[in-house]
């Protein structure tokens, strides 16, 4: 449901690209049992990672 809801426009960016990759992370921690916390940010200024999923890679994406 996840990818099925986003419109083409909203994955022509590298930055809804990068959204979504955080949304399918938390939804796969989240699967298997892994509660997102708030935002922590890390000496990096990006979030903390909570669960097994640390990331996800696109190596190509088209869209339709």
């Amino acid at each position: 449901m996840l990818l099925s809801s986003k419109k083409p426009s909203d994955l022509v960016s590298a930055e809804g690209r990068e959204e979504l990759a955080d949304e399918i992370k938390e939804e796969a921690n989240d699967v298997l049992g892994y509660a997102p916390s708030p935002k922590k940010k890390n000496k990096r200024n990006r979030p903390e990672d909570d669960g097994p999923v640390l990331a996800v890679l696109f190596n190509q994406f088209i869209v339709q």
